[in-house]
């Protein structure tokens, strides 16, 4: 069974379905999200099922996927605006999600995201295209890297 590209679709946190991140996630997931403490699987779905997030906007971009056998790495940037206990709030950030394969279902084992980088050289490579979505085996070609400036 290959990684699905599930990444590259409209997440479930986005229409706010709860019960789907419960079937995607692994009971060891582990958060780390700025400005927020390191959460367990329970406490992420307690706050999902709370309501006091809505998102109003959810983007995904620079989707990079490498897969090595039953794990799998994707890699990217998360726009999103939301609405936290009535104030609306944006982030920009760069993300890291490590899935695992049990019993031939991929599941979300860690999700990391720092802020995205700023100023005159975080749009460096924006003059090179790159693809929405891209997956790799480790078994087959190898990631394509970008093109360094002259």
């Amino acid at each position: 069974m290959q990684f699905s590209t599930t990444a590259c679709r409209i997440p479930p946190w986005q229409i706010g379905d709860a019960d789907v991140l419960q079937s995607l996630w692994a009971d060891d997931l582990e958060v780390d999200v700025p400005k927020m403490p390191a959460m367990s699987k329970t406490e992420v779905m307690a706050f999902a099922r709370s309501g006091r997030m809505k998102f109003l906007r959810y983007a995904t971009s620079d989707i990079n996927i490498r897969v090595y056998g039953d794990a799998a790495v994707v890699t990217g940037r998360l726009q999103r605006t939301r609405t936290l206990n009535g104030q609306d709030l944006s982030d920009d950030w760069r993300f890291t999600k490590v899935y695992t394969r049990h019993a031939q279902t991929w599941r979300v084992v860690s999700f990391h995201a720092s802020e995205a980088a700023r100023g005159p050289h975080s749009t460096l490579f924006r003059a090179f295209p790159v693809p929405v979505c891209r997956v790799h085996s480790m078994t087959g070609p190898r990631p394509v890297s970008r093109p360094q400036p002259q």
